[in-house]
């Protein structure tokens, strides 16, 4: 005989949201020692320029440009004053990344926890992605980090990034070890992006 299907347990593991919210599962890396892969790309002609709280405009307009088909939001969450003193600590190394005159990517390592480094922001514009660019400004982050006796380099990406992110932290070393619900505004519920950003995650309002 057969028992019926116990649909208690699917009951219990949906929570339904409520309009103008968002959530997404965020997989937590690290890459330990911190170390590069062995062979190293060509530069491709790609400038890192190092930014402080000088540059907040320039920081936003790019972080926008990277964000927007994500939904990136902290840092427009976050009052100016806030995002100004990061730029500004020593211990935070934001680079603009820049190719034929053009700011087309943002990489950032937060150093302030010493005993671990994270990879705050890597990211391109839509046009600059899919061309081998990720893997050199990964370098570029190692790079930053290594001789400063940290010992791993963490980093974390969601359902709601570029779906190859997460493949490309792992074919480069990282290796997951928690995962975590995030549960959030949907930035465009709240003015911080216009309502047809990312189309692929719907938009949901009373």
């Amino acid at each position: 005989m057969t028992n019926a299907p116990d649909h208690s347990f699917f009951d219990n593991a949906i929570t339904v949201l409520p309009k103008g919210k968002l959530a997404t599962l965020v997989t937590y890396l690290a890459l330990e020692p911190v170390a590069r892969l062995p062979s190293t790309p060509l530069s491709y002609g790609l400038d890192f320029e190092r930014i402080t709280g000088t540059d907040y405009a320039r920081y936003l307009a790019i972080f926008r440009q990277i964000g927007a088909p994500w939904l990136w939001f902290s840092r427009l969450a976050m009052a100016q004053a806030e995002v100004v003193a990061i730029l500004d600590d020593p211990a935070n190394q934001a680079y603009i990344v820049r190719r034929d005159g053009q700011d087309i990517g943002l990489c950032e390592i937060d150093c302030r926890n010493r005993q671990e480094a994270e990879l705050a922001y890597l990211g391109l514009i839509p046009k600059a992605c899919g061309q081998g660019f990720g893997r050199i400004m990964l370098d570029h982050a190692i790079d930053c980090v290594s001789g400063q006796g940290i010992g791993r380099m963490i980093v974390h990406t969601c359902q709601m990034d570029d779906p190859r992110a997460l493949g490309f932290y792992r074919s480069c070393g990282f290796v997951p070890y928690q995962l975590a619900l995030e549960v959030m505004d949907d930035p465009r519920a709240i003015g911080l992006y216009p309502a047809e950003c990312a189309p692929q995650i719907p938009l949901l309002l009373d």
